[in-house]
């Protein structure tokens, strides 16, 4: 939980039937790609589930844009020393972050979360780059 959020984030509300039904109050689809983007571009270390979770939502709505107010505070909260993200350069700059970062370490740290274990084949650092694109 954070207990100092950045301002500019949007929530959504959501009825979920897993085995009983309930409410949960959550982050929007963007503002939730714009807290992975943050993870990937900020987190002091690699976390996979960042990485999947991106491809995840990337696969699935390509063209999504963040939540760039939301992310750009949270980038500034914890002093991200480039530009402003906008919306001609996030993809860019996210993509140049993925290029450094080592892909074994991603598909180690996240294949044993995987439910449907077929996806570790497609997803690759390629894959992923190309959804940025």
């Amino acid at each position: 939980m954070d207990t100092n959020p950045p301002q500019g984030f949007r929530t959504e509300s959501s009825l979920v039937h897993k085995y009983l039904p309930f409410g949960v109050i959550h982050h929007d689809k963007t503002s939730f790609l714009a807290g992975k983007l943050h993870a990937i571009l900020q987190r002091s270390y690699t976390k996979g589930r960042d990485y999947y979770d991106l491809w995840f939502y990337l696969s699935k709505w390509k063209d999504m844009l963040p939540n760039l107010l939301y992310l750009n505070n949270a980038l500034k909260q914890t002093g991200f020393k480039r530009s402003t993200l906008k919306k001609e350069n996030w993809r860019q700059i996210t993509a140049e972050r993925i290029k450094e970062t080592n892909w074994d370490y991603v598909v180690n740290d996240v294949e044993p979360f995987l439910e449907n274990q077929n996806d570790i084949r497609i997803f690759t650092k390629q894959t992923l780059l190309t959804l940025l694109s």
